[in-house]
């Protein structure tokens, strides 16, 4: 993420992505969400934990590396939440809170300044199967009010 300028953004969203980096990169990239991110922003996690949930997951588990193969390479990264938490916290992070079992449902805008703005809400992921629609649209429609208010603002 280089092409951000260092402390640009007030939120940084990992969307299920942290989990899909492997070894070295994945400290490579929280060193870059601690870049981008501006002092006292916050970075909230989404990520797949270990032990893995299914047996075919379980039968291609290294639980000393915490991977996941495909064809004996590692595909995915699985900590357990307890590592998961250690290693955001040595790369900076300060841990608020953690669940297990949330998703999370988002949208973007820019303000008028053109500045990025992220709306993300956690939802519990075993209401967000049947409330996915629901959710989405009064979040596509707070997006709206919200452009609409910022720009009314700004004229």
């Amino acid at each position: 993420m280089p092409f951000f300028e260092a402390g640009m953004f007030d939120i940084v969203i990992d969307g299920q992505c942290l989990h899909c980096l492997i070894g070295e990169d994945r400290g490579a990239c929280l060193a870059e969400v601690r870049r981008i991110l501006r002092p006292g922003g916050v970075f909230f996690v989404s990520s797949m934990v270990a032990p893995p949930k299914s047996d075919d997951a379980r039968a291609c588990f290294d639980a000393d590396r915490g991977w996941l193969l495909r064809d004996g390479k590692p595909y995915r990264t699985l900590k357990s939440l307890d590592d998961l938490a250690s290693e955001l916290s040595q790369a900076g992070f300060a841990i608020e809170e953690h669940t297990l079992g949330i998703c999370a449902v988002g949208v973007a805008l820019h303000d008028p300044l053109g500045n990025a703005v992220a709306i993300s809400v956690p939802v519990p992921s075993q209401r967000f199967q049947n409330r996915q629609a629901l959710i989405a649209e009064r979040l596509v429609a707070t997006k709206h009010a919200l452009e609409s208010r910022m720009n009314s603002a700004a004229a």
